[in-house]
């Protein structure tokens, strides 16, 4: 609705505009929109990707009661935080409908992940798959169940020029 009038009042402006800065969540494809408003002639379109910032949570156990999932499960999630030592341990969550039932300090973990890596892949930026490309990361336990927990989620980090 709206993107698309904007984007169709910007088309006809076309050759009075040089520039169109539009940021949007990574999930969004601008495709189909840019065709349906009539396009951009032989302008150049393209993708950037900006990280607005950095994430660090100073109490895990709170960032993962309020987190989302996908479904229902339980994983464990050992955590190395030095900068905040309270956030240190194995993080057991147990989650229904997409929202924590509990969560416990102790278990054996599924995933191990540093401070670092905890915040973007809980808030949704990339993914498990993207885990993988975090230091001092590794998976244990069920790629399905970890999945549930770390997955994209909509996030405003990508630009459309």
């Amino acid at each position: 609705g709206g993107l698309m009038g904007i984007l169709g009042y910007a088309a006809g402006m076309k050759d009075y505009a040089r520039e169109l800065r539009v940021c949007l969540p990574s999930s969004a494809d601008l495709t189909p929109v840019i065709e349906i408003t009539g396009g951009w002639g032989r302008k150049l379109i393209t993708r950037r990707t900006v990280i607005n910032g950095t994430t660090r949570f100073v109490n895990a156990k709170k960032a993962l009661e309020l987190a989302a999932y996908k479904g229902s499960g339980k994983v464990c999630i050992g955590l190395e935080d030095p900068t905040c030592p309270w956030n240190s341990g194995n993080w057991t969550v147990e989650f229904e409908d997409g929202k924590a039932l509990s969560v416990k300090n102790g278990g054996t973990p599924d995933i191990l992940l540093t401070e670092k890596a905890f915040g973007p892949l809980l808030l949704g930026r990339g993914g498990l798959a993207r885990a993988e490309y975090h230091p001092g990361t590794e998976i244990i336990g069920s790629r399905t169940e970890l999945e549930k927990v770390f997955y994209q989620k909509t996030v405003f980090e990508q630009c459309h020029y």
